[in-house]
């Protein structure tokens, strides 16, 4: 069995992308704290790339940004690639669910994911349209 659960903050907003096939792919890398400390008593952090697809990576792409908070539900996969360096192997963690755990006070978004012209938007509201939009464009006979 490979499932995994990772809680910690994104380092960096999420990138929206599409393969040539069509597919949406979302990427951002989390910051996960380790439960121990260290012998001089640090506390050590890990970094994690995080890759969801479909439908989650409209999502992630447009709600996850630098220092939100999510639980990342999925499995880890492991891939070799080969840039100017040379062979590079790689770990990720494929999303099979996020949960966004960001406690804002009117569910108002941060100074750095505020849209153009200064207005901040309320990301519950935006989200639940989104949610609903979606939920819309599927016939669910039930």
């Amino acid at each position: 069995m490979n499932r995994v659960t990772f809680i910690g903050y994104a380092t960096r907003n999420a990138t929206l992308t599409e393969t040539p096939t069509g597919v949406k792919v979302s990427r951002f890398n989390i910051a996960v704290n380790r439960s121990y400390t260290s012998q001089d008593g640090e506390r050590k952090t890990d970094f994690f790339p995080v890759v969801a697809f479909r439908s989650l990576a409209e999502i992630v792409g447009r709600y996850v940004h630098r220092g939100s908070r999510v639980c990342v539900c999925g499995s880890l996969e492991s891939r070799t690639y080969e840039d100017s360096d040379g062979k590079k192997a790689v770990i990720e963690i494929i999303a099979q669910d996020i949960e966004f755990l960001d406690n804002r006070k009117g569910g108002e978004q941060s100074d750095n994911e505020q849209t153009g012209g200064g207005q901040v938007k309320n990301s519950k509201q935006d989200f639940q349209s989104f949610v609903d939009e979606l939920a819309d464009s599927y016939d669910i006979p039930f």
